[in-house]
């Protein structure tokens, strides 16, 4: 168990939301006009998809949190007091949380249709153990592991749009953003 205090976390979060690098303070109107981009968008889906439920009932706001990552070895840390951190935005009961559940049941199907996807480390481990256990031609196989730092926010939304729409079958389950 890691116990870190509370005015480290506070310093951290405070050195993480003054990095402009990544993150960028919009203004109201900007704030709103997105809020309403939202909206046309799930108004949009509620009607094709004919599921009014994917309309929100008294949304709630998000919020971002950090969650320090403490699995990460001292050297990788800023200092040995402080750990990194991962933001996290809550988006229970948001504007876009309904429409965030219908879709990933619908990207899970395809998840599930393509052999080569892995949806955890224990998938890994269970993929090398009955690699381990076959005939010895794979024995001088080597397995790589990598970590991409922020891997879905450097995605072009445009393109993984058209790549998720590509593998939904049939013009009623096409997404319409």
């Amino acid at each position: 168990l890691t116990i870190i205090p509370t005015e480290t976390v506070k310093t951290e979060c405070l050195i993480h939301l003054n990095d402009y690098n990544i993150y960028e303070a919009i203004s109201e109107e900007e704030y709103l006009r997105l809020q309403c981009l939202q909206r046309e968008a799930i108004y949009k889906a509620s009607l094709h998809y004919k599921n009014p439920k994917l309309w929100p009932n008294n949304p709630s706001d998000r919020y971002l949190y950090f969650l320090p990552k403490i699995h990460k070895q001292p050297s990788e840390w800023r200092t040995n007091i402080h750990p990194k951190m991962r933001p996290i935005i809550s988006d229970t009961n948001s504007l876009t949380n309904a429409l965030s559940q219908f879709l990933l049941k619908k990207l899970q199907s395809i998840e599930r249709s393509i052999s080569s996807a892995v949806t955890s480390s224990i998938c890994v481990k269970s993929n090398i153990d009955s690699v381990n256990t076959q005939n010895c031609a794979f024995r001088n196989l080597k397995f790589c592991v990598s970590d991409i730092e922020s891997l879905f926010t450097n995605i072009p939304h445009e393109s993984l749009i058209q790549i998720i729409n590509t593998y939904l079958i049939g013009d009623d389950d096409r997404i319409l953003f």
